[in-house]
């Protein structure tokens, strides 16, 4: 069932900005919105984690600093992270995804220890 909202005057353009800020909105978000079929029955969507973007968070102190973080991290913000490699391979092999997606597996991502003179520098020339 359709509805319809008969409005007038100031109301109107109230409404008509608010469908514009909506859509544009939306459509910010629609690249967020990983489409995909489980890739067999039985499939554990929790091992989804998400795209970078949705699982990066940014302390409020640091918001002036977003845009930096967006331009360092370019398009990486949209890879999709995943519990391990087979849930990848899974969802590439049988997940009927709607875009293409690059998938990071958590099993595999490796950290190294910062030197501690490494960190000294940096706080030295950066921090100081």
């Amino acid at each position: 069932m359709a509805f319809s909202f008969i409005c007038h005057g100031a109301d109107t353009h109230n409404v008509g900005l608010a469908i514009q800020r909506r859509e544009h909105v939306g459509h910010g978000l629609s690249r967020l919105n990983l489409e995909y079929m489980d890739p067999y029955h039985g499939f554990d969507r929790s091992k989804i984690k998400g795209y970078v973007a949705q699982v990066t968070y940014l302390d409020k102190v640091n918001y002036d600093k977003a845009t930096a973080l967006e331009i360092a991290a370019g398009g990486k913000l949209f890879n999709v992270i995943v519990e391990d490699e087979q849930v990848g391979n899974h969802l590439l092999k049988n997940g009927k995804l709607k875009k293409r997606v690059t998938m990071i597996p958590l099993n595999k991502i490796k950290s190294y220890p910062i030197d501690q003179r490494v960190c000294m520098a940096f706080w030295y020339f950066f921090c100081n």
